[in-house]
């Protein structure tokens, strides 16, 4: 499953809205998991939900609170790329 490039920010920005209420104008390049409000319980749970939309495995953790959107989006491709590149 190859995601469009924008496709993960975007569905993790959709996610920070609606799951954790994060105000539209607080999602800029710059903003880290940590200013938006998110703790690492919150980043567990955004790795939860981005594995039962793409089907990726992140470790407990690896999605840390110091990262981006722009990160956590990077991490999923990599992932992405991993899952695609074991099943040829």
């Amino acid at each position: 499953m190859t995601a469009a490039n924008n496709e993960i920010e975007l569905f993790v920005q959709e996610m920070l809205r609606t799951r954790f209420d994060v105000p539209e104008a607080k999602l800029t390049e710059q903003a880290t998991l940590k200013s938006l409000g998110l703790d690492s319980l919150g980043g567990v749970e955004l790795s939860l939900t981005i594995k039962k939309r793409y089907g990726v495995q992140f470790i407990a953790g690896e999605i840390g609170v110091e990262f981006t959107v722009t990160d956590v989006a990077d991490l999923t491709r990599q992932k992405l790329g991993e899952l695609e590149a074991a099943a040829s």
